[in-house]
């Protein structure tokens, strides 16, 4: 149920924190929660029963009141307000395109990734993209529906890659919650286990990496440390190739549970573990030192056949690997598109995509 009472001290919190045009930016945010779905434009938000202004204050609030406001302040409080340090935390991270193909003026406008359905079009779009890092709820609170909580949302420039900025939130994220000794598990699709990724999570015992293998990976069992030779040592030892089958050595662990689906199927899910597997780095990331547990997931149907045609490869990364059960490790990556119907509400609902300005931070903002 709903706490009222945790709300109104929450919302009092923002309002305290905001350094200037603090009753305008309080009438935007309930214009947004309560009447967002109904505008088709940021300006229409002035025409809510929750905007005690004119629509110019609108504008005020985003121009002269949100590029003071301590933003890592805000993340905090709502942090704070859905999250017992009982728990693990756990984040979802993915970028998502912000089209602004007519914005002639805005600054650093480029070629973004973005979902084209047209036949023969190009999936790009011209405009910016944007970082999302969510909190992803614990099990029992999202059983009857998909949802997260956003907490920061970074501009990702010309010369940076979407990937690498969401790692760099996840840091910031952990510096800024004071989480260095609680377990922080980031859930990411297959761009998230480059080198640059893995390297980061490296620097943190705490951080554990949960991201999707593609398919034409290899991975490699650990050499065993032959002492009696001289020269460089045997660090890679079996190769496995993820698609092929004939390389594929015994698992580790294997489990099988029952699960049934939002819309009601019912599936056969089939974990299998590899311990302790490592994959090639480079000259500054070796790979060979950070081990990570491997694991392979398939989907059966009542009658024993598979019911997608590959199985799904997911990798986990970092010194608490262990911590994380293999029914965690499907439920978490499963619950990663949770972002994705996030992004379509957040775009739909609450006009993340529909304020049209030519300047680059008021949009950030």
């Amino acid at each position: 149920m709903l706490d009222i009472r945790k709300l109104e001290t929450t919302r009092k919190k923002f309002y305290e924190t905001f350094p200037a045009r603090r009753d305008a930016n309080m009438n935007l945010l309930d214009a947004i929660s309560a009447y967002g779905h109904k505008a088709n434009s940021v300006v229409e938000l002035s025409e809510s029963p929750h905007f005690e202004r004119e629509y110019s204050s609108i504008t005020d609030a985003i121009a002269n009141g949100l590029p003071t406001t301590p933003w890592n302040k805000i993340q905090q409080i709502v942090y704070n307000a859905i999250h017992t340090r009982k728990q693990r935390t756990v984040l979802v991270v993915d970028a998502t395109p912000q089209s602004r193909q007519f914005a002639r003026t805005l600054l650093d406008r480029h070629i973004v990734h973005s979902a084209n359905p047209a036949p023969g079009n190009k999936p790009i779009c011209v405009g910016h993209q944007y970082s999302v890092l969510s909190y992803l709820p614990t099990y029992a609170d999202r059983q009857d529906t998909a949802w997260l909580v956003p907490l920061d949302a970074r501009p990702v420039s010309s010369n940076e890659k979407g990937h690498e900025v969401g790692m760099l939130q996840v840091q910031d994220f952990i510096k800024n919650a004071s989480l260095n000794d609680h377990l922080v598990v980031s859930v990411a699709d297959s761009a998230y286990g480059s080198d640059v990724c893995r390297e980061a999570v490296a620097g943190y015992p705490n951080w554990v990496s949960i991201f999707r293998l593609i398919s034409t990976r290899n991975i490699y069992s650990i050499a065993e440390d032959d002492k009696s030779t001289a020269g460089n040592k045997k660090r890679y030892d079996e190769k496995m190739k993820l698609n092929d089958t004939a390389t594929h050595r015994p698992a580790n662990s294997i489990i099988e549970f029952s699960w049934t689906t939002r819309g009601g199927k019912h599936h056969t899910i089939k974990i299998e573990l590899w311990f302790d597997q490592i994959v090639r780095g480079d000259k500054t990331y070796k790979g060979y030192e950070h081990p990570m547990t491997v694991a392979r997931i398939t989907a059966f149907d009542d009658a024993g056949n598979p019911i997608y045609k590959c199985p799904l490869w997911i990798a986990v990364l970092g010194d608490r690997r262990t911590e994380i059960s293999a029914f965690e490790i499907f439920d978490y990556y499963l619950s990663r598109y949770d972002i994705e119907h996030f992004f379509r509400f957040g775009k739909d609902k609450l006009l993340l995509d529909a304020y049209q300005t030519p300047e680059s931070k008021h949009e950030e903002d």
